[in-house]
């Protein structure tokens, strides 16, 4: 596979592009025949969805409010309609906003036009309003439009992991949901300039007048009552009928999470760690071998040499660690599992107040 930091400095052949993006367009989905259609208008920035598409506004009257309020469709405008079977048919939508959740509010107080921009996106009526309420107003509507991808290796640490957000351009956002939907839109990082785009390409052949849809949560869930809850952002629902109170699981559910841990050995002595050297460390985790710099400690290449394992990896054998090396210390212990899932957390939790009470 081609370096990444060569092929940021000359033009991507379309070998090159399909080898180097070849997990993203199969894990995504991207069917081969728009592997080279995709490939021409990366590179040339080519975006010409609104020659096939158009955007279509509705307005309905309101009794309760004197507002109007409005619907929001994508329609094939082409009279020659889309042939899932045409490879040309595969289109990239840009992103209007990008950034980390911690970012959010300050970049809508900063970057010109931007709240202005995504409160009309958001059909958010800004007359009168001044910049701090428009900027509450979309911070509270933007989860509705808001999509997420993720970008760096779990083991770079958990900063580089964390989720990307970013809202779709105007485009985008009006594609409504279906359970049946006409096409897929997936994000896609174009790594010769690292920008990410969505690239929509159709899963069913479309007439002219037929609407664009996707299914907003691809994740696999079919059960209806999960599908529901999941989509109220977008569809109201009443589930007052539903219970809310939490049921203990069956065994089946806690042996899905059981890794198979050996105990360590309570007959041995643990000595203290020494006090007339420096503190060996050996880690798995990036962020603790840049960043752990106090004098007390040096880091080592081995496992064997080190009085610390600060691992990443779950760490399933305290049997042999307390017989062979009972010096050494671990950043884990037994089971940890009940604490570190969410799941499981939750569990102890609800059986820990069921003590107190």
């Amino acid at each position: 596979m081609p370096n990444v930091t060569e092929i940021t400095e000359k033009q991507q052949s379309f070998e090159e592009f399909v080898a180097t993006h070849k997990p993203q367009l199969e894990v995504s989905g991207v069917p081969g025949i728009h592997y080279h259609t995709l490939y021409t208008k990366l590179k040339d920035e080519i975006f010409d969805a609104g020659q096939t598409f158009t955007i279509q506004q509705m307005e309905f009257e309101d009794e309760e409010n004197e507002e109007p309020s409005y619907s929001w469709s994508v329609v094939v405008s082409d009279e020659d309609g889309v042939d899932v079977t045409d490879e040309k048919h595969i289109y990239l939508i840009d992103h209007a906003w990008t950034y980390r959740v911690q970012n959010a509010r300050s970049q809508l107080e900063q970057v010109p036009g931007l709240v202005e921009r995504m409160a009309a996106l958001m059909d958010i009526q800004d007359q009168n309003k001044d910049k701090a309420s428009l900027v509450e107003e979309v911070l509270t509507h933007m989860w509705r439009y808001n999509q997420t991808y993720n970008l760096g290796h779990l083991q770079h640490g958990s900063d580089e992991a964390m989720p990307i957000w970013y809202i779709m351009d105007e485009f985008g956002s009006r594609v409504q949901h279906s359970d049946s939907p006409t096409c897929r839109m997936v994000p896609f990082l174009y790594i010769p300039e690292q920008v990410t785009f969505t690239i929509m390409w159709p899963i069913q052949t479309m007439g002219e007048g037929d609407e664009v849809t996707r299914n907003y949560i691809e994740l696999g869930i079919t059960d209806p009552l999960e599908r529901k809850s999941r989509l109220l952002p977008w569809i109201p629902a009443d589930l007052s009928e539903i219970s809310y109170k939490q049921v203990e699981p069956g065994k089946e559910y806690f042996e899905a999470y059981r890794m198979n841990e050996r105990l360590p050995s309570v007959d041995k002595e643990f000595p203290e760690l020494p006090t007339d050297r420096k503190i060996k460390v050996f880690t798995d985790i990036g962020l603790v071998e840049n960043f752990l710099t106090d004098a007390r400690f040096e880091m080592t290449a081995t496992p064997e040499d080190a009085d610390v394992l600060w691992l990443k990896v779950t760490y399933k054998d305290y049997t042999t660690l307390s017989k062979d090396m009972p010096g050494k210390r671990i950043n884990q212990f037994p089971f940890e599992t009940v604490l570190t899932v969410k799941d499981l957390l939750a569990i102890v939790s609800r059986r820990a107040k069921k003590i107190r009470k």
